[in-house]
């Protein structure tokens, strides 16, 4: 699995979700309407940032040329999770994700149980995952404080294409506690690992 800019981006959401619902415990991590932009994106020691904002303008710009009953049937394949402002990505936290002591991990992986430690509104995090023939191995922290979420993560990939590296900074911020179309992330193919 070359680290492509979906599956870094679905990694560092899985990492945001994962310290988001470690969190949900302890610092009442509210359901509704989040909006996660990813702050520093390095692949393999190359910065990506820029090409990521990019990226994310390019997408916008595409959405808006498209028709409303087009913009519509992307946005319900994307889940609803159409793009926030400054290329944020929209997710929605269901209440019982916010109830969940445990992190949900992406449903294509076979991951072993997140090792998580609290101390006071940070916390770490340790997760490996086995994926199309590929090891994941990564580690972080979250920060949350109320209205936001700080999340920075190493994630390294090892597998038939050699080994890849990516660290990344995200930020989450509260947006609404209605959800409006955006489809809830626990069903957007997320589950939660076997308890120890």
């Amino acid at each position: 699995m070359k680290l492509n800019h979906p599956a870094m981006c679905l990694w560092a959401a899985a990492a945001a979700l994962t310290a988001g619902h470690a969190q949900a415990q302890a610092q009442s991590i509210k359901p509704g309407l989040w909006e996660l932009r990813m702050t520093k994106q390095v692949v393999n020691g190359v910065d990506q940032t820029a090409q990521m904002a990019a990226a994310a303008e390019q997408m916008k710009a595409a959405m808006a040329k498209l028709t409303p009953e087009q913009r519509k049937q992307m946005e319900a394949a994307m889940g609803g999770a159409g793009a926030g402002p400054a290329g944020a990505h929209r997710l929605c936290i269901s209440p019982a994700m916010a109830a969940q002591e445990a992190p949900k991990m992406p449903t294509d992986a076979k991951c072993q149980p997140p090792t998580v430690k609290r101390e006071g509104n940070v916390t770490h995090y340790e997760f490996s995952c086995q994926q199309d023939g590929n090891t994941v191995k990564g580690k972080g922290q979250s920060e949350v404080a109320s209205n936001r979420v700080v999340t920075r993560m190493e994630m390294v990939t090892t597998g038939r294409q050699g080994k890849q590296s990516m660290q990344s900074e995200s930020e989450m911020r509260f947006v609404s506690a209605d959800c409006g179309g955006v489809v809830p992330a626990d069903q957007l193919g997320m589950k939660a690992p076997a308890k120890r």
